[in-house]
């Protein structure tokens, strides 16, 4: 919940330059969801998994985690834990990221 506002920020920030945000929420209901985007101003998709099954697809077993996807729709990293999403290493590595420069 802590990351979001700062992905959020990320988002609009490198979104011109190709930058896409997705948000998966684990087992809570379409409105509280929904409720939490409207509080958070998150300006990208949050795509519900009501069953929990995302996080078998991607080898994830705690919350949060970042799956870092290129281009080419293949996962290049993954982030586990926390982190600070507004720092300038954030900033650094997503410019990296969509430079191509990984």
């Amino acid at each position: 919940m802590r990351e979001a506002p700062a992905k959020a920020a990320l988002h609009r920030q490198f979104r011109s330059q190709g930058l896409e945000v997705i948000g998966v929420n684990l087992g809570e209901d379409r409105e509280t969801v929904w409720k939490f985007a409207m509080e958070m101003d998150i300006p990208f998709p949050l795509l519900l998994d009501r069953e929990g099954q995302s996080p078998h697809l991607f080898g994830l077993w705690a919350h949060p985690n970042t799956v870092l996807i290129d281009r080419k729709g293949k996962v290049v990293g993954l982030v586990r834990g926390e982190r600070d999403w507004q720092s300038e290493a954030a900033r650094r590595l997503v410019r990296q990221f969509l430079d191509g420069t990984r």
